[in-house]
C-alpha cells in the first residue's frame, strides 16, 4: 500500500502472485482473489510482534482489533488475539513493523512521492495438506512500513485504514476497480482523517466465501 506525499492517496503494492514484485501492481492480476479460504469454525488468532515508533502496543492492538470487527460484523469469520507465550505456529495472523533501523527490500525508496506503507498475504497459505483439518496451519501475515522509505506521519486513522485493506488481502480479497470500496487500488484522500468503513461491495466479496452464520 503507497501513501502519496501532499494530497496522500494510499495505493496498495499487493500482487497474489508474489509480494516482492511491483511489476504486474497495474495489470488484471491484482484484481483476482486469493486461493485459499480460512476456517469459520475457530477463531484467527492474531498477534502483533512490534509496533510503529510513537505507538505503545495496546493502542496499536485496539485499532487492529477494531478493523478486524469490522469484517467480523460482515461475514462468518472471528478472530482472538493470542496470548503472548503463543507458539508462533499456532498465531494464523502474524501483524509486525519493519522498524526505522531496518532495510526491507519489500519496501523500496519511491522517486514519486509516494510511500509503501504496508504489504500482506494474498490470503492464507496452508501447510501439511494430508493430515486432519485441525491440525493444518494457517498463516497470513501483515507488515507496516516504518523504516526510512515509509510514511513519517503515521496517525491511528492511517494505521487502521491500511491495515482494514491490508488484511482484506490477508482473508483473500484482491483489488476492486471501484474507486469508493476499501479493497481499490488506491484509497482516496489518504484516510488519515477518519477511520473508514466497509463498502457494499467490500461487503459482498467477503460473503462470497464467508457468509455470516445465520441463528
Amino acid at each position: 500500500m503507497y501513501l502519496r506525499e501532499k494530497v496522500t492517496p494510499i495505493v496498495c503494492d499487493g500482487n497474489p502472485k508474489s509480494r516482492r514484485t511491483r511489476q504486474k501492481r497495474d495489470t488484471a492480476d491484482d484484481l483476482k482473489d486469493g486461493v485459499n479460504d480460512w476456517f469459520t469454525d475457530r477463531p484467527i488468532k492474531w498477534m502483533l510482534y512490534n509496533t510503529i515508533v510513537g505507538f505503545d502496543k495496546s493502542t496499536m492492538e485496539n485499532i487492529i482489533a477494531n478493523a478486524l470487527n469490522k469484517w467480523t460484523a460482515v461475514s462468518s469469520l472471528s478472530f482472538e488475539k493470542a496470548a503472548p507465550n503463543t507458539n508462533r505456529d499456532d498465531v494464523n495472523l502474524k501483524i509486525r513493523v519493519s522498524g526505522p533501523s531496518e532495510t526491507d527490500e519489500d519496501f523500496p525508496a519511491q522517486t514519486d512521492g509516494s510511500w509503501i506503507a504496508a504489504n500482506a498475504s494474498w490470503g492464507p497459505g496452508i501447510s501439511q495438506i494430508w493430515v486432519p483439518v485441525e491440525k493444518k496451519i494457517y498463516s497470513a501475515h501483515v507488515k507496516f512500513n516504518n523504516t526510512s522509505t515509509g510514511p513519517n506521519n503515521w496517525n491511528v486513522h492511517q494505521i487502521h485504514n491500511v491495515f482494514l485493506h491490508e488484511v482484506g488481502h490477508a482473508l483473500k480479497l484482491g483489488h476492486t476497480l471501484n474507486d469508493d470500496a476499501i479493497m481499490a487500488r488506491l484509497m482516496a484522500g489518504g484516510g488519515g482523517n477518519q477511520d473508514l468503513q466497509l463498502r457494499n461491495e467490500d461487503i459482498a466479496r467477503i460473503q462470497r466465501y464467508y457468509k455470516p452464520f445465520l441463528f
